[in-house]
């Protein structure tokens, strides 16, 4: 009967653990999203990270005061860049995980603009890199210490759970 008390320990322990992701962000944290697009013109995909504060709420206006930066990682055609807070000229729309309507440009308009449609690219009135099926997802992030205490007590309890049963079948 303890051994199923043990094993039922471990498993509710695993059951809690969360996979990793950034859906709940740690408090404080920097909330970051992918973008990938495949490029039309250019060779192979498009990618990017949006950073966004932790004040961001998925779908609400992307707003100066939420927003934190935007990186194009850059291709064969265009360099990669980044545009900084204060670097921003314009910004609008919103972001869930998929095709967004999102815009950023700085003072010089250049910058990036994606669609519901998934239609994104780079540049201004003359687009740099461009593409259909551009979505954003969110970034992976490392497990909370409180996930790693939940599996460390689950294994354990599964390898206390073995062992009492190798003990067992020996007496």
């Amino acid at each position: 009967m303890k051994r199923f008390v043990v094993i039922g320990v471990a498993l509710a322990s695993l059951a809690g653990v969360a996979p990793a992701s950034a859906t709940v962000v740690a408090p404080g944290a920097d909330q970051v999203f992918e973008f990938s697009g495949v490029c039309s013109d250019c060779t192979g995909i498009g990618t990017g990270e949006l950073t966004l504060s932790s004040t961001y709420t998925l779908g609400a206006p992307v707003t100066k005061a939420n927003f934190i930066s935007f990186h194009y990682d850059g291709t064969d055609l265009q360099d990669e860049f980044t545009i900084a807070n204060s670097d921003v000229a314009s910004i609008g729309g919103s972001i869930m995980p998929g095709p967004a309507d999102f815009h950023v440009y700085n003072s010089e308009q250049f910058g990036f603009r994606s669609l519901l449609n998934g239609s994104w690219f780079i540049g201004y009135t003359t687009p740099a890199d461009f593409g259909p099926n551009g979505s954003f997802g969110i970034a992976s992030s490392v497990p909370e210490p409180a996930t790693w205490a939940l599996m460390a007590v689950g294994f354990a309890a599964l390898g206390l759970a073995g062992s009492r049963a190798r003990k067992t079948i020996r007496a």
